[in-house]
Order: C-alpha cells, then sequence, then structure tokens
C-alpha cells in the first residue's frame, strides 16, 4: 500500500465529492484514490455533509455536539450523501483541469 498523503486541500474536497458521487464508489475505492485512511475520508465527507445539508445530521451527531460519533455508534447513508453535482459541471471541472 502506498504511503498515506498528508496534505489535504479543498481542491481534494472537491475531487473527492466528485468521486464519491460516481458509480460504483466507496469509501475503500477512495483510500486507494487518494492515499488517505477510510477514517479520515468518512469525517471530511461527514463534514462537508454538514456544511453542506446540516439538517441531515443525526440528533446523536447533533447532541454530541457536532463531533465525531463513538465507535461502533451504527451510521446511516444518509451521513455521507453529498449534493449532486450536475453531469455539465462534473464535466467543466474535468475539463479545467
Amino acid at each position: 500500500m502506498a504511503a498515506k498523503n498528508t496534505s489535504w486541500t479543498g481542491k481534494h474536497d472537491e475531487a473527492l465529492k466528485v468521486f464519491m458521487q460516481s458509480k460504483g464508489a466507496s469509501i475503500r475505492k477512495a483510500e486507494v484514490r487518494f492515499c488517505m485512511s477510510r477514517s479520515f475520508l468518512h469525517r471530511r465527507l461527514a463534514e462537508m455533509n454538514l456544511t453542506c445539508r446540516p439538517q441531515s445530521c443525526s440528533l446523536a451527531r447533533q447532541a454530541a455536539g457536532w463531533e465525531p460519533l463513538p465507535t461502533g455508534h451504527p451510521l446511516a447513508m444518509s451521513a455521507i450523501l453529498l449534493p449532486l453535482i450536475s453531469t455539465a459541471d462534473r464535466f467543466s471541472d474535468a475539463v479545467s483541469s
């Protein structure tokens, strides 16, 4: 396995958002693609979701002061879903890169 990357930027957040909306995407595949741990990627997705859609966060997360929930807490898919990016936006991002 490749060494884990230690620097993360806003461009990585956007790339992760696009990647997770692609067909067959998973946190395990994102781990390989971005060379970051699954736990880090999961936390980033949760933080991005909180910024985009705070109403989707669970009452347990709100009660914990928006901090990560304890190990073993059941997660819902809605906790890591992000708003869809239109195909035109995805294409223009890919062309400009």
